[in-house]
This record gives C-alpha cells, sequence and structure tokens, in this order.
C-alpha cells in the first residue's frame, strides 16, 4: 500500500490517503476523492510514499479516479457560485 499527500482545495489542508501501488498516479496529479462525508472533492498529489497505513492515516478517504474535463468544469462552476453567494451574504448583512 502506499500513502498519496494530497492537497485538498476545499479545506487546505494535506491529507494523507491509502491507494494501492502500481496504479497509476503520479506527483501533481489532480485526483478526485471521497472525503470524510462521502463527498467528492479534488485534491493535488503533493507527496507518494510506499508505507504500511498507520493509526493517523486516513482509512476512510479513497481516491475515485484522476480528474476529467468535466470534473474541473464543475470546480469552476462551484468556486464562481461560492463568489456570488458569498457577495450576496455580505449585501444582505450590510442590509440588517
Amino acid at each position: 500500500m502506499q500513502i498519496l499527500g494530497v492537497y485538498d482545495f476545499y479545506s487546505a489542508k494535506t491529507l494523507k490517503i491509502p491507494y494501492p501501488v502500481g496504479d497509476s498516479i503520479t506527483l501533481g496529479d489532480l485526483i478526485v476523492f471521497n472525503n470524510e462525508e462521502n463527498q467528492e472533492e479534488i485534491g493535488k498529489i503533493l507527496f507518494l510514499r510506499e508505507t504500511e497505513l498507520s493509526s493517523e492515516d486516513n482509512k476512510q478517504l479513497s481516491v475515485l479516479r484522476k480528474v476529467t474535463a468535466h470534473d474541473i468544469q464543475k470546480h469552476e462552476t462551484n468556486l464562481a457560485r461560492n463568489k456570488e453567494a458569498f457577495h450576496l451574504c455580505m449585501e444582505k448583512i450590510e442590509k440588517s
């Protein structure tokens, strides 16, 4: 088993995710993975390390696939919607 160091763009932290040795993931790849709430997120591979799992590794996280063009488009759309929602909330706060 190898451990992937994945930068989670949503939570802005590095996660350790178990992954089978020999699969076609390389340093710098963007991947889609399931987070602790079983939701899909995009992350970037920061390091690969072949090792046994420790108790601190996130065994509940799993890599689903390398990102596709659709995944990137969906991520960019969600970022834009987040910004719009933030500005709308700020306007409502200012009015109250």
